[in-house]
């Protein structure tokens, strides 16, 4: 909803909402699916809902909330962005959407999806070094970054994909290779 470019990729104008209140704001009625269809692929029924800036392709399994099937819900939200201080004080970038020849391949692709987000950067480096090549197939839930790529669909490969995932969390950050990006 209220997505910065449109599917041909042309900006749109903004939707806002000005007035508080349960009527005033965006309200929304989703079908969540078919019980049994899709249960082999999910712990749990219902909705992620995320709340993320224009152009940011949000990660719902950090990003979201769970809202559940069969109910109403109500939700109020407030905005409070942080900004970090760019060089000297970080290597945060003032403006990070510049890319720079120097900078990665995982870098460059998050670019290419959404605006830069660090864990965004983390997830399509781990599907590129630890899950891509040991799986032949990319993990469902990382956005994709080429239409080419064959997403994992089976339990032979979600298992692999596990595992694998598995074997990048218990790795600190810096001693895995997606730290040096």
């Amino acid at each position: 909803f209220n997505d910065k470019f449109d599917s041909n990729r042309n900006p749109k104008e903004v939707v806002k909402s000005n007035k508080p209140g349960l009527k005033n704001g965006l309200q929304l009625e989703l079908f969540a699916g078919v019980e049994g269809a899709n249960d082999y692929y999910q712990i749990k029924n219902g909705i992620i809902m995320a709340i993320h800036e224009r152009g940011v392709l949000p990660l719902l399994k950090y990003d979201g909330i769970t809202l559940p099937s069969q109910k109403a819900s109500n939700i109020a939200i407030s905005k409070r962005v942080y900004r970090s201080l760019d060089e000297p004080f970080s290597k945060c970038r003032m403006y990070p959407e510049k890319i720079k020849e120097t900078d990665s391949e995982f870098y460059k692709k998050t670019l290419n999806i959404s605006v830069y987000s660090q864990k965004l950067c983390f997830e399509i480096c781990l599907n590129y070094l630890f899950i891509m090549p040991i799986c032949t197939c990319a993990d469902p839930t990382i956005p994709i970054t080429d239409n080419r790529i064959i997403i994992c669909n089976n339990e032979s490969s979600l298992n692999c994909v596990k595992n694998q995932r598995d074997k990048f969390d218990s790795l600190k950050i810096e001693d895995s290779d997606c730290g040096k990006y």
